[in-house]
């Protein structure tokens, strides 16, 4: 992967100056002799972690007719300093500094400043403004089936490439008999909290999928281990996609706090399964993922045919059954999480994901 370099990290507006975004965009190559004549601030909208900002610039001297003169500016909240928000925060500012950096032309934004301060728990994020060419929809709305297989097309060219990329062959090292036993432990106490606060609630098949899943965690985690390995997103739903309004654009992947290293279909089922009503997912569901795999052939994935991805995707699905509840222990609220328990729980019966635990 490629090596990021060191920036300071920028905790407020006032901080994104003509000189700052000047050495900015010549780091990133986006412009040369030019510099940055004019520069605008103005929020945009709150999130639970980071606060975002539109950037608007003008120049002086002569630029490429490619080069943007409008940006996002995304800046972490002081004030949200938990674990979760600051391996988050690492975790985007490592992907764009060192994933997408190793890539051409990633499904994402284009970043032109990422940077991550340890010791104080900021980052702050510069990247291209889509809104003129991508549109996103508002949750929960689905995303119109042609916006779904953008989207599948999108984690199939990150997947494509990293697929078993040398330099991920070291991370099942870690994953080792007492990895499997430490986190198959705390999802049982995990699931056992849920059930004791909310298990009246749930439906027998409900609770019967999420037990089975939870006692068969050892035995998923043993499997997933064994199959091809890729940077997948973590987290893609539908509306952490910007979907392109011409015919021949491409769709762009947001958010990329919860990236790691899985099978590539762990992806799909938080897209398909966890994340889409049972009518729309049903209607869509086999065409999609024939497309997923027939898409990594054709970007260069060998020896992986349609039963292959059928079988991994639906191991994905008995694994991600139990997001909903990994969302409840952290505080998230119902309204959130439950229609994801209804969705996957219902993609696990419909697909029998119990006939291969």
């Amino acid at each position: 992967m490629a090596t990021p370099t060191t920036q300071l990290v920028i905790h407020r507006p006032a901080q994104v100056t003509r000189r700052w975004l000047t050495a900015a965009l010549r780091a990133a190559g986006a412009i040369d002799a030019a510099e940055v004549a004019m520069v605008s601030v103005a929020h945009w909208r709150g999130r639970t972690l980071s606060d975002l900002y539109r950037v608007e610039a003008a120049y002086a001297g002569p630029v490429p007719a490619e080069t943007p003169h409008r940006f996002i500016l995304k800046l972490s909240r002081s004030r949200q300093a938990s674990t979760f928000a600051e391996r988050g925060r690492w975790k985007e500012h490592e992907f764009y500094a060192r994933v997408a950096a190793s890539m051409p032309d990633p499904p994402a934004p284009r970043s032109f400043a990422a940077a991550y301060d340890p010791r104080r728990r900021r980052s702050h994020l510069l990247l291209e403004d889509l809104s003129e060419s991508h549109d996103a929809p508002s949750s929960p709305l689905p995303p119109r089936r042609d916006q779904l297989r953008g989207a599948v097309d999108a984690l199939a060219h990150i997947h494509a490439w990293w697929w078993n990329h040398p330099d991920l062959q070291g991370v099942t090292d870690a994953r080792d008999d007492a990895w499997v036993a430490e986190k198959s432990a705390a999802i049982e106490r995990r699931l056992a909290r849920f059930l004791a606060e909310l298990g009246d609630y749930l439906p027998i098949a409900m609770r019967a999928a999420l037990e089975t899943s939870a006692r068969a965690w050892p035995l998923i985690l043993r499997r997933t281990a064994d199959l091809p390995l890729t940077v997948v997103h973590g987290d893609a739903h539908p509306w952490n996609l910007l979907y392109p309004r011409a015919a021949d654009g491409r769709a762009r992947l947001l958010d990329w706090e919860g990236w790691s290293i899985e099978p590539g279909p762990h992806d799909l089922a938080s897209l398909l399964a966890l994340h889409l009503p049972p009518s729309e997912r049903h209607a869509a569901h086999n065409q999609l993922i024939a497309h997923y795999a027939a898409r990594l052939r054709a970007l260069g994935v060998l020896d992986y045919d349609d039963a292959a991805c059928w079988a991994d995707y639906r191991l994905a699905v008995a694994r991600r059954v139990l997001s909903p509840v990994a969302l409840w222990s952290r505080g998230i609220k119902t309204r959130t999480w439950w229609p994801m328990l209804e969705h996957i729980t219902a993609a696990y019966a419909e697909i029998r994901c119990d006939e291969i635990l």
